[in-house]
């Protein structure tokens, strides 16, 4: 053999193509033979690609694609070129070329599906707390969190009413589902507040009850523990109170009460207060507020030229009044005394006037030049007044009475906002700061609601009870709301198949309860739609009255019967029996036997070939209407045998 092998028979393993020479029984050599040509054939390799991660979450796939090939065995059993993977494996893959040559199984590729984390959350404590108070909401552990708040953490602080969730990512990248939800409910904190029984500024001996709300129990800054107190002294208690949730209110606004000290009078003399006639001796008060003198004056100082025992009481600022003074023994030879008596409060706004009176005498002379007994005052001042007795003794000045005239303050308002609104809206109106108030609506708090078109002005007055000409008016102006409706374009009850146009009234911008926006729909189905508009102002309608919608359905008519006939066989055809329902046939290729009534028709096959029967229902009651599908009927010829006759007989119903 060309190989070298001297056998008769080689194996032959590899592409070649051998040739042979023989020898004979003679010695003879042949010449070497025609070569034989032998193709081997390499097997194939099989690999796998992957689509994608092969690592992945439950849920999750891969796609597994093997090289090409003629045909493919998967380690799974299935044989396409592509297998999906969805969970933890390692599929190889064999595969046949064109000349059937089988790889071996290719390097297995290795599948890891993760499981999917479960999400679960622990309160750090109760969850039903006051506010103010909080709980920690901790997740179980894992990668990466996130809470149905937005939060990232394992744990959030929780300070209000809420029912949080979260969902985690374990370390594989893996996302749970959302967890349970945590209900949270934080109660409100009560608010305390203290209501006075009467004025909270008094004089030693007087008193005050002060009154909490109403709650479970209280705690004042006394210590007392009752929903009312009584005030004897300079305080300012605050109260604290608890509700029916147990929770604790902030300690109340202090409620601040002075109690002033009585004041003590005292007298003391200018000078001697033994003294000749035409001699005088002024006897004053210590400092208050107002005075009253024995004598009947009113004035710290009083002048005293006759005889007696004056004493004074005197009131301080506060309104406390304090018991007689000792008495001021004076011994005078007689001179005439002046004094001024007002015919009223000294006190008063701009505007006012007080009539001072000096006491008798046969001339007077004032500080102001006047020279009658009555003047009267309107400017801040403090007159007195010298007079002159039928004697003609002249008395000194009088003590000078003061005259305190208070400018009138001026009322403004100011809005908390826009003044120009719609309807259902508001704004506050606000007065600048002032002892109490009267509004054009008879309002008398600071601030006011105002809801209508208007145009309200404030009168203030002062803590010197001075009242204010009224402010500018300020002009409030409430747009109406537009009212919507809805005008169909026809008729709202109508069969499957049709329509109608809803269309709004005109406004700036729609909204449909089905989500349209526009100013007309077209609606298709059984339903009552209504419509919200805004108009120009921005203002937005009450939705309109539902446009009730009403589709009635069509019927659905069907036709059983048999498909086949010979030439003038009788056939009998029922359709589905309706109550209020008619029925109208059409048929071609056929000839009706008897009346087509109700649901069933009896007819001839007088013509072979195919005949058709369709049934149009109507509902007597709604008007709609519907065909059935064309039903075929094969019509077979009479065959002609001999003098055999074919006879049919016709069946009726």
């Amino acid at each position: 053999w060309s190989t070298g092998a001297t056998t008769q028979d080689i194996t032959v393993t590899t592409t070649s193509s051998p040739t042979v020479t023989i020898t004979d029984g003679n010695g003879c050599v042949s010449l070497p033979s025609a070569a034989e040509a032998v193709t081997v054939n390499a097997l194939p390799v099989a690999t796998i690609t992957p689509g994608g991660a092969t690592t992945f979450c439950t849920g999750g796939s891969v796609t597994l694609s093997s090289n090409a090939a003629a045909s493919y065995l998967w380690s799974t059993g299935e044989t396409t070129i592509d297998i999906t993977v969805t969970t933890t494996s390692s599929p190889t893959v064999t595969i046949t070329d064109g000349n059937g040559c089988v790889s071996l199984p290719s390097a297995a590729e290795a599948v890891t599906v993760n499981p999917l984390p479960v999400a679960t959350i622990t309160p750090s404590g109760a969850t039903t707390f006051c506010d103010g108070g909080s709980v920690t909401l901790s997740s179980n552990a894992a990668a990466s969190y996130l809470w149905s708040t937005g939060a990232t953490t394992q744990d959030i602080t929780v300070t209000t009413t809420s029912s949080p969730t979260v969902t985690i990512t374990d370390a594989n990248g893996c996302v749970s589902a959302a967890s349970a939800a945590e209900a949270v409910t934080v109660n409100p904190l009560p608010v305390a507040t203290i209501t006075p029984s009467g004025a909270t500024t008094f004089c030693d001996g007087g008193s005050v009850t002060l009154s909490a709300n109403a709650a479970s129990s209280y705690l004042w800054s006394t210590g007392a523990t009752t929903q009312d107190i009584t005030v004897t002294t300079t305080s300012s208690p605050t109260v604290t109170i608890t509700d029916g949730n147990g929770c604790v209110s902030l300690p109340s606004a202090a409620e601040a009460v002075t109690v002033n000290p009585l004041p003590v009078a005292t007298i003391t003399p200018s000078g001697a207060t033994t003294f000749c006639d035409g001699g005088s001796v002024t006897l004053s008060s210590n400092a208050a507020s107002s005075y009253s003198w024995s004598t009947g004056e009113t004035t710290q100082s009083i002048i005293v030229s006759t005889t007696s025992s004056p004493t004074v009481t005197i009131t301080d600022g506060n309104g406390c009044v304090s018991a007689a003074s000792a008495a001021e023994a004076v011994t005078v030879n007689a001179l005439p005394v002046a004094t001024i008596t007002p015919g009223g409060p000294t006190t008063f706004c701009a505007g006012g006037s007080v009539t001072l009176s000096a006491n008798a005498a046969s001339s007077y002379l004032w500080s102001t030049g006047a020279t009658t007994q009555d003047i009267t005052v309107t400017t801040t001042s403090s007159p007195t007044v010298t007079i002159t007795d039928g004697n003609g003794c002249v008395s000194a000045a009088s003590a000078a009475e003061a005259v305190t005239v208070n400018a009138l303050p001026v009322a403004t308002i100011t809005p908390s906002g826009a003044t120009t609104f719609c309807d259902g809206g508001s704004v506050t109106l606000s007065a600048n700061a002032a002892a109490s108030y009267l509004w054009s609506t008879g309002a008398t708090t600071q601030d006011i609601t105002v809801t209508t078109t208007s145009s309200p002005t404030v009168t203030i007055t002062d803590a010197n009870g001075c009242v204010s000409a009224a402010s500018a008016a300020e002009a409030v102006m409430v747009n109406p709301l537009p009212v919507a409706a809805i005008t169909p374009s026809g008729a709202t009850t109508f069969c499957a198949g049709g329509s109608v146009t809803l269309s709004a009234n005109a406004a700036s911008s729609y909204l449909w309860s089905t989500g349209a926006t526009t100013q007309d729909i077209t609606v298709t189905t059984t339903s009552s739609p209504t419509v919200t508009i805004t108009d120009g102002n921005g203002c937005v309608s009450l939705p309109s009255a539902a446009e009730a919608v009403m589709v009635n359905p069509l019927p659905t008519p069907s036709i059983s019967g048999q498909t086949e006939s010979c030439l003038n066989g009788s056939g009998v055809f029922t359709t589905n029996l309706n109550a209020d329902h008619s029925y109208s046939w059409t048929i071609t290729g056929a000839t009706v036997s008897g009346s087509a009534d109700a649901n069933t028709l009896t007819v001839i096959f007088d013509n072979a070939g195919l005949a058709t029967i369709q049934v149009t229902e109507t509902n007597d009651i709604t008007g709609c209407s519907a065909t059935s599908v064309v039903y075929t009927i094969t019509v077979q010829d009479i065959p002609t045998t001999g003098n055999i006759q074919s006879s049919i007989k016709l069946n009726r119903r």
